[in-house]
């Protein structure tokens, strides 16, 4: 079940191709998030936490949409599975954002590297099983 999926084969506005869209978007606003320091551009990055936080509306439409849809087959495990891990990240965004609005500067550093590490694992195993069991 490792093979990528090809997008192009998706009807438009299908929720997979739009979910790889916003991986695309996702992966952009880590790297720009990862390349600006926030002790000399606080703003910035507060501006960028706030629109990758917004991947948090992607985890809800994943648990109404897809999980359900899933669940009423008998896949179970897995997203029960993402369920945690969503919680994990929810609860990492909360976290962060209280260290970025106290201006913690050296946690903030070392914390959004853990974050960002768990956000693409999240994206992994979306595109390697959620997604090509769907």
């Amino acid at each position: 079940m490792n093979e990528t999926i090809d997008t192009s084969k998706l009807v438009a506005g299908h929720p997979v191709s739009v979910y790889f869209k916003e991986k695309e978007l996702i992966k952009l606003l880590t790297e720009e998030l990862k390349d600006t320091d926030p002790s000399s551009e606080y703003q910035k990055f507060y501006n960028i936490f706030n629109q990758l936080q917004s991947v948090e509306r992607r985890f809800e439409r994943k648990e109404n949409q897809l999980f359900p849809f899933l669940e009423k087959r008998g896949w179970n495990n897995p997203s029960q599975g993402m369920w945690s891990f969503h919680d994990t990240l929810r609860e990492q965004f909360r976290l962060l954002r209280k260290k970025i609005e106290a201006r913690e500067i050296e946690e903030i550093d070392q914390d959004i590297q853990y974050l960002i590490s768990g956000i693409f694992r999240l994206l992994l195993i979306e595109e390697t099983t959620l997604f090509q069991t769907l």
